[in-house]
């Protein structure tokens, strides 16, 4: 049963009394460039005179709906692999006059690239101002993406199929099967560790 005399902080919401509080509250003024600084990294166009062969193109298929401070986390709310954004680039890179679907493969291929690219860009962000991963990456959209490396991924999705057998309510490991279109745990933490290939977070940074 919930406490509903539980302390809620006054500086930072969290359920502890505000004067065990041990944030600083300047802090929370770069929660929202920081998820601006997500936003935009995710999807934009790069310059052609950083790339002489993706110049002028999207760095990715991700649609970003929005980005903002919430309760003093960083929220980017946005999906991978966006059904629009693949067909646009399936078109881009096909001859002139083909107006057929985007094949398995070529979404699967999105996908991927998405994933890497949204961990990367979170990591960057932890690695610029560390002391604020928890601002930076709880609340995100794709946590199952920033874990700091790929033990802590396959001990939390353990976890969420445990909790799965000892309680009724729908989890996020429902959650976690359906958006990646697999059937139980072990198929997830296949799918997902392909995307902690590069470097994890750093010690230090987590």
């Amino acid at each position: 049963m919930k406490d509903f005399c539980s302390p809620v902080c006054k500086v930072c919401f969290e359920g502890h009394e505000t004067s065990e509080c041990t944030e600083d509250k300047k802090d929370f003024d770069l929660v929202g460039p920081l998820a601006a600084f997500i936003g935009a990294r995710l999807n934009y166009i790069l310059p052609r005179c950083n790339s002489a062969h993706r110049g002028g193109k999207s760095v990715s298929t991700i649609l970003v709906e929005q980005h903002k401070e919430k309760f003093w986390y960083a929220r980017v709310y946005c999906t991978l692999a966006a059904e629009g954004m693949v067909l646009a680039k399936w078109h881009a890179e096909r001859l002139v006059g083909d107006n057929s679907d985007p094949t398995p493969e070529f979404v699967a291929k999105c996908l991927r690239a998405d994933a890497i690219h949204y961990r990367n860009c979170y990591m960057d962000a932890v690695k610029i101002i560390p002391r604020m991963r928890k601002r930076i990456i709880a609340q995100a959209d794709y946590r199952e993406l920033l874990f700091a490396n790929a033990q802590e991924l396959m001990d939390h999705v353990d976890e969420l199929a445990t909790a799965e057998i000892d309680s009724m309510n729908v989890s996020y490991l429902k959650h976690y099967l359906m958006r990646w279109n697999v059937k139980d745990a072990e198929q997830l933490k296949t799918v997902l560790l392909q995307f902690y290939e590069r470097p994890s977070f750093r010690e230090s940074d987590c």
